[in-house]
């Protein structure tokens, strides 16, 4: 017996939660990113299927100093340009088209926005939680 698998199709906003396939217009998504914004960076979650999540953020400054303890994370920038920072390593720009990633654990930041705007596909394994955001104080 063949059984209808579920599907989704979103023009953009909310999150594909658990199906078996779907479309999302990564386009659409972007432009649901505001232009301006008194936080660091907004998001919008493509998809999320717990072992595997999708979203587009954009950065609108310096990204201070975190973890995430829980996620592996890859980041392709779709447009703009940014200088990041790994561990200790020596920062370096990343940008259209350029692809970045760390494992779970790994700290990182963005140092500063050199061409806006800056956006970016990020990829998580598993799905990021929100509480999976470990920040450090300055002194650390």
């Amino acid at each position: 017996m063949v059984t209808k698998t579920e599907s989704t199709e979103q023009n953009f906003a909310e999150a594909i939660t658990p199906k078996r396939y779907g479309k999302a217009n990564i386009a659409n998504a972007i432009a649901t990113l505001p232009q301006t914004s008194e936080r660091v960076l907004e998001d919008v979650q493509l998809v999320d299927n717990g072992s595997l999540g999708v979203r587009m953020f954009r950065v609108y400054g310096p990204v201070p100093r975190h973890q995430h303890q829980y996620s592996d994370t890859y980041l392709h920038i779709v447009s703009g340009r940014g200088e990041f920072a790994v561990e200790d390593e020596p920062a370096f720009e990343a940008g259209e088209g350029d692809m970045i990633f760390w494992v779970r654990g790994t700290d990182h930041r963005v140092v500063r926005v050199i061409e806006e705007p800056l956006v970016v596909y990020a990829i998580d394994s598993p799905t990021r939680r929100p509480d999976d955001v470990l920040f450090y104080s300055e002194n650390n």
